[in-house]
């Protein structure tokens, strides 16, 4: 193998390396987005009256969506 095939396979492995950090970025910003106080503040208080996190059949009152967000948030934690 040439010295001319080895950067050919670095300038690859940089470009895979790069799609990875755009698609993380991407990927925290979502849960930046998700977590967003204004949204998972009211579950937070839904789930605490609830019993969460004593209790966690706490999260079958949430909806889809709000256990998604949770969830989301959880993550971005």
């Amino acid at each position: 193998m040439t010295l001319q095939d080895w950067g050919a396979i670095g300038e690859v492995v940089g470009a895979l390396a790069q799609t990875c950090q755009v698609r993380s970025d991407a990927l925290q910003a979502m849960l930046v987005q998700a977590a967003d106080s204004e949204s998972v503040g009211p579950i937070i208080i839904k789930l605490t009256e609830l019993g969460y996190p004593e209790d966690v059949d706490a999260m079958n009152a949430l909806t889809e969506a709000e256990r998604g967000r949770f969830r989301m948030w959880q993550i971005a934690q």
